[in-house]
């Protein structure tokens, strides 16, 4: 997370700063498109590819499910720092 600060103005009111304390992470199968026409909010997205697919062998049926039994032991994993 950048901890630059970040200047901006909300409509009718007067320009302020802050530093960012949140990074949003958007997981997806498909890149994100916006409707914008400056470079300020793609300047801020890092996409990382994930080009390796599982063969048929390789998957597991309702991983969600899996992840969801084991989520105490995941976040005392990243907690520790993995």
């Amino acid at each position: 997370m950048q901890s630059s600060t970040i200047t901006t103005k909300i409509i009718y009111r007067s320009v302020f700063s802050f530093t960012p304390s949140h990074m949003l992470k958007i997981r997806s199968n498909h890149k994100p498109q916006f409707n914008v026409f400056d470079d300020g909010m793609l300047w801020r997205m890092a996409l990382i590819p994930f080009g390796y697919k599982a063969s048929t062998d390789e998957r597991i049926e309702r991983y969600d499910d899996t992840l969801l039994r084991e989520k105490s032991g995941i976040l005392n994993w990243v907690i520790e720092g993995w």
